[in-house]
């Protein structure tokens, strides 16, 4: 027990503690359900690019992005070949954004960004796309990123690019505030203990009284 409150013995703690509350603060995004007409162009489309039908990932891709995919096919399907299973984890959609269609899609389309991500141990492959569509023809993929790396909710609007950094900041604050909060209590613990280790590990040993004894002297 002496050797858990030694100097050593609280230098490990206190670091594994940080650790802990390190890695508490680290939240892997949550499998979410993409709209179904969205997904039923983009999942198939990835699926081209990981077994390495071009042809067929092309049927899925508007006109203007035809010369991208021709450009960057190579490296996508080097990517999502030795990728898992993707699983959507983040939405957006333009049509419920008036900021985002006038700038963009116009008031007779829709768009809809999605987020697919996959994760092997501790390494994340990410896909990022957007599909078009107008009124209600099928979508059309406009816009993809496939990247190793954890996935992150998409952007719409340079105003919702603001908004995330705000929240992100306050976000990160918190949990900077709660694991400094968090190894205080656990700084000041380990001095309470060491000052009063009874605290902990009560005294076992018993106290030993002295009984009074009365010598009478013989009547003569």
């Amino acid at each position: 027990m002496s050797a858990l409150f030694s100097s050593k013995g609280i230098s490990v703690f206190l670091v594994a503690a940080t650790l802990l509350l390190s890695g508490c603060g680290v939240r892997e995004p949550k499998v979410v359900a993409p709209p179904k007409e969205a997904a039923a162009v983009i999942e198939p489309f990835l699926t081209e690019l990981a077994t390495g039908n071009k042809d067929k990932a092309a049927a899925f891709v508007s006109t203007a992005a035809t010369d991208e995919l021709a450009k960057q096919f190579a490296e996508d399907h080097k990517r999502l070949a030795v990728a898992g299973k993707l699983t959507p984890r983040f939405v957006t959609k333009a049509g419920n954004d008036p900021r985002r269609l006038a700038e963009n899609s116009g008031a007779d389309g829709s768009e809809v960004t999605l987020v697919y991500a996959s994760k092997s141990g501790d390494k994340w492959t990410s896909a990022t796309v957007r599909a078009y569509r107008y009124r209600d023809e099928p979508y059309k993929v406009e816009y993809w990123r496939i990247a190793n790396e954890a996935p992150t909710k998409p952007l719409t609007s340079n105003v919702d690019a603001k908004e995330l950094q705000r929240t992100e900041a306050i976000t990160n604050a918190t949990i900077v505030g709660m694991s400094l909060l968090g190894l205080f209590g656990i700084a000041l613990l380990v001095w309470m203990i060491r000052r009063k280790p009874h605290l902990l590990v009560p005294e076992t040993d018993s106290e030993t009284r002295r009984s009074a004894s009365t010598v009478r002297e013989p009547d003569e």
